[in-house]
């Protein structure tokens, strides 16, 4: 979905750790992180929404698909 609100966050001990991005024309969002770490996954659009879960991995790409409904 062009234009989906995407937040990764990260609850941990003393600290949230989250970025909030929007989707481009294809769907598709980009994040860059410089630790390796794995994070919930919540978008929405609208009043549409889906959620997942992502681990990254330092030096690799890694992919998540999320499903609005």
């Amino acid at each position: 979905v062009a234009q989906a609100t995407v937040k990764l966050y990260a609850n941990i001990p003393n600290a949230t750790v989250s970025s909030t991005t929007l989707t481009d024309g294809s769907g598709v969002t980009s994040v860059t992180f410089p630790n390796p770490a794995i994070f919930d996954i919540k978008a929405t659009y609208g009043t549409k929404s889906g959620t997942g879960i992502i681990q990254l991995d330092i030096g690799q790409t890694n992919n998540a698909t999320v499903i609005v409904r």
